[in-house]
């Protein structure tokens, strides 16, 4: 049996049951300017409505509301014209939605006690919000798509599993506070300007976020992630516009954070500011630049996992800056280009199992106090920018340079404002103009168990006092 309604006021289910006979009799069928549907419970009726079309609007109608409170629903498809159309959700299970907004001004707001699983929501083209807050479930392949359009969409006290939330081309922020992302979410970003905001959200299990996808050279996007916990996998991707920025703070978990650079070949070089800003990182990081020109920036942080791993570009100019940090098990592999480290070594301990090194091409160290050179690798020039009393021996040297590795076995040492104590050194000939040169022998103990010896050279601008 199918119900036909043209009502131009609108459609109230206020109790009892509308159930679909089979999957191609649709139930309930609006056809002409139907101004809202309500699905609601009385006080003594549970307004249930099961079928492959509850609802179907037709195209003379526009700016449409959908309510649906109290209720149950499943294998609803609801269509609506153009127009800026509502659809608000409350106190209800949904399930097996299909809603089609349309291109317009849409809104769909989801709030307070209600479960929602596998709907599939497309807002159409037009700067679309969507509001989710207040014990909320977002589950069971759930899709909310708010296509082109300067979009906005909010998350506050929800949960979000084995769903995904998609935005499409233009500008869009998504900002999520005090909710759970868990188990199979997806939240990916499409092309434009776009922003996410977390703060007091927790990632559970295997999770993912991508920043814009589409290779519009102009785009920036921008990841905050204040007080968040990572239990599980969490997957980070940048976009492979002119910019991406993430900036991460944790306050819980020892998840593992996984967070990847552009990997499309493009004729321009997307930048990565990476941005870690504590407290205490638990589970392992894994960085991997790819094809960005990454700026890191460490400050007031903690690595304790057990094998970290940063990767910047193969042939980009990198940054490394850490100003404040607790450096545990970890890698940073600067790869080619011309890179430089900068290391507040008077805040910052470089632990057990950590080693920086430069890679190819001509890579700069920055310090501001001494540093155990055996930590450090492949680097070509050495500046210290305080008045600390720095110590050097051959080996340290050896350390510091390519030799190690069949490169370079001079380093140039370009600023200090202190004195530089050499042991073990003499003067000899060989510098460029503006600088002496010094060298001894080095002896050390390789990783794979192997003895190195040699000579090794470094060359120092003459304004620095030089005590042999």
């Amino acid at each position: 049996m199918s119900v036909e309604v043209a009502d131009k006021e609108g459609l109230n289910l206020s109790g009892g049951v509308i159930q679909n006979g089979n999957q191609n009799d649709p139930h309930v069928r609006i056809i002409e300017e139907i101004k809202s549907l309500e699905i609601l419970e009385s006080k003594n009726f549970l307004a249930e409505l099961y079928g492959q079309r509850v609802a179907d609007a037709r195209p003379k109608a526009q700016d449409q509301i959908l309510n649906i409170a109290d209720a149950t629903t499943s294998a609803n498809d609801v269509r609506f014209d153009n127009g800026n159309d509502i659809v608000d959700m409350t106190r209800s299970i949904v399930n097996d939605a299909k809603i089609d907004a349309g291109d317009g001004d849409n809104k769909l707001r989801i709030h307070d006690n209600i479960e929602v699983r596998g709907l599939r929501f497309d807002a159409g083209a037009g700067n679309d919000e969507i509001e989710i807050r207040n014990n909320v479930g977002i589950k069971d392949h759930t899709l909310l798509y708010t296509n082109n359009g300067d979009d906005s969409v909010k998350i506050y006290g929800a949960t979000m599993e084995n769903a995904a939330i998609h935005t499409g081309l233009d500008n869009d922020v998504i900002d999520i506070q005090r909710s759970e992302i868990k188990n199979g979410a997806d939240i990916r970003l499409g092309g434009g300007n776009d922003t996410i905001n977390t703060d007091w959200v927790g990632f559970f299990g295997d999770t993912k976020i991508s920043l814009s996808s589409f290779t519009n050279p102009n785009e920036v996007d921008t990841l905050n992630m204040d007080n968040t916990i990572f239990n599980g996998h969490t997957t980070i991707e940048a976009n492979d516009g002119e910019k991406t920025t993430m900036n991460i703070k944790v306050c819980g978990g020892d998840g593992e954070i996984d967070i990847k650079g552009s990997h499309a070949n493009l004729d321009h070089t997307p930048l990565f500011d990476m941005n870690f800003l504590g407290p205490k990182f638990m589970g392992d990081v894994k960085f991997d630049g790819r094809n960005n020109k990454v700026n890191m920036h460490i400050d007031d942080s903690e690595f304790h996992g057990k094998n970290n791993e940063f990767y910047f570009s193969d042939n980009q100019n990198d940054t490394l800056n850490v100003t404040s940090a607790i450096i545990k098990n970890s890698k940073f592999y600067l790869g080619g280009g011309d890179d430089t480290v900068s290391l507040t070594m008077t805040r910052t301990d470089i632990g057990n199992n950590t080693k920086i090194f430069g890679g190819k091409g001509y890579d700069t160290l920055v310090l501001d106090n001494n540093i155990d050179f055996s930590k450090v690798s492949g680097f070509e020039e050495l500046k210290v920018t305080s008045g600390a009393y720095v110590t050097l021996n051959g080996n340290d040297v050896a350390h510091l340079s390519d030799i190690l590795d069949n490169g370079s076995n001079v380093v140039k040492f370009s600023e200090a404002h202190g004195t530089v104590k050499l042991n073990g050194f003499s003067e000899t000939s060989g510098a460029e103009n503006g600088y002496h040169r010094y060298e001894s022998a080095y002896n050390t103990h390789l990783a794979d168990g192997s003895d190195r010896q040699g000579t090794v050279y470094i060359d120092i601008k003459e304004d620095i006092h030089v005590d042999l």
